[in-house]
């Protein structure tokens, strides 16, 4: 896993090597390893991508701090919105444009 970032006690990450055609990243709880909340988030639009063990569903509290960190500046001076891209292109068979907007996720 690459992280992102972390909101709270929850990790938002990208799988490394991950051949799969659906853009997305994760976002689980630190505390207990992704046992407890671990949940998928499509990065080209804003809709879950839920699969077996990774069907939760953000609060409006964790939403709302998800967008936060994603509009914020990384320390390589790009949003985490765009590490997140970045990160995703380095990853995975699919690419997507680095300056792909970010959906709405308040509408998840």
């Amino acid at each position: 896993m690459a992280l992102i970032g972390n909101v709270d006690e929850y990790a938002i990450s990208i799988n490394t090597n991950d051949g799969d055609y659906i853009p997305h990243f994760h976002i689980k709880d630190t505390n207990f390893n992704g046992n407890k909340f671990h949940t998928c988030i499509k990065i080209e639009k804003a809709e879950y991508f839920h699969h077996t063990g990774k069907e939760n569903i953000l609060n409006s509290k964790l939403r709302k701090e998800l967008i936060k960190l994603l509009k914020s500046k990384t320390e390589l001076g790009i949003t985490h919105c765009e590490y997140l891209v970045a990160t995703w292109n380095n990853n995975s068979n699919k690419k997507l444009p680095i300056e792909i907007p970010m959906p709405d996720y308040t509408a998840l």
